[in-house]
Parts: structure tokens; sequence; C-alpha cells
């Protein structure tokens, strides 16, 4: 990997949160917990430039006055060295105050990162937003580690259930959100 494309791969992530920072949607989005769908009812902004709806991992609260959209690749170590900046902003302003969405963008020339990045999903279509940031934080954790024993471990510790893991994600079921998060970005 050359230096440029590495620097390209850290400020998808990067600047792609901070052109939202001050709000394309600052009034509307989806809550807290498992259950998007009736933290979501009504809501729709498919349309807007940057699209946030219920098939996102988010976390903070519909009403939070600012929107960070986070497009990433969780094999990049350019991307993993913006957790504790996230992690910063959301110990400093909570959930009330500041939304983050997650949008894949999983990088051609990173092996495991397409995987990753469709497990994660599948994590998040079993399990909501919950269960999908305590996942992404153990795929940047043990990013050296990628790949599918792994996934299928990590999905337990983030609270869904192994064989439904394993099926849903062997089926792709969730690999269409993955390819839409990349045709955006």
């Amino acid at each position: 990997m050359n230096k440029g494309t590495a620097i390209v791969g850290f400020f998808l992530s990067f600047l792609a949160g901070l052109a939202l920072m001050w709000g394309l949607d600052r009034a509307h989005g989806v809550g807290l917990g498992p259950d998007q769908a009736a933290a979501t009812a009504g809501l729709d902004h498919s349309a807007a430039p940057v699209p946030v709806t219920a098939k996102d991992p988010i976390w903070g609260r519909a009403d939070a006055p600012v929107t960070i959209v986070e497009i990433s690749d969780f094999e990049c170590p350019f991307c993993s060295r913006v957790g504790p900046t996230m992690d910063q902003i959301k110990k400093n302003y909570g959930p009330e105050k500041v939304r983050i969405v997650w949008k894949h963008n999983p990088l051609p020339f990173h092996k495991e990162a397409r995987p990753a990045h469709e497990a994660a999903a599948t994590v998040f279509g079993i399990g909501g937003s919950d269960a999908f940031w305590k996942f992404h934080d153990l795929l940047f954790q043990n990013q050296k580690n990628l790949g599918e024993a792994n996934f299928e471990k990590w999905a337990g510790q983030a609270g869904v259930e192994a064989a439904k893991f394993k099926t849903e994600y062997a089926a792709k079921k969730y690999a269409a959100k993955v390819d839409e998060d990349m045709a955006m970005a």
C-alpha cells in the first residue's frame, strides 16, 4: 500500500464525519438500542446527500443536534486511529448531543475487509446497533486476526446467536448493504 492510498482511507473515514458534524440532518435520526424500527418509524432520509436510514448502525439519539457519519474500513490501520477520537466525542458529549452513523467502505486492497464488513452488517441485521458497536470494536481491536472463525466468535461476544450469525453470514443476507454504502461513498 502506498502512502497516498493510506491517506485516502483515513480521510474517507474522518472527513465524511466532519462534513456532517455541523448537521445536514440535525433534528432527526434513529435512537439507541436494538429496536431501531420503532425509533425510526416515519423517518426517511434516504434522499439526503448522505442517506441515513434504519439500515444504518447508529449510536446516539434521534434528536441529537450533531450527526457524524463515519465511512470507514475495518482493516485499514489509519481508519482504526479514528476510534479514540470517536470515543472521546461520545464521552464528552453523550448520546443527547451527538449521533454517530456508520457506513461501510471496505477498501479493495484489504483482503479481509469485505468479509469483515459483511460480518458486521450481519451482526447489525441480527442484533441491532448495540451488537454492531460491540462487534465494530472487536474488529478494530483485532485487525490482524480478521477471518471467518473469529467473526463467528466475536458475533457471539457481541450478543448475537452464533448459529444464526453463521447461517446468515454464509447466505450473504446483508451483503447488499455493504454495496449500497460503497456506492454512496
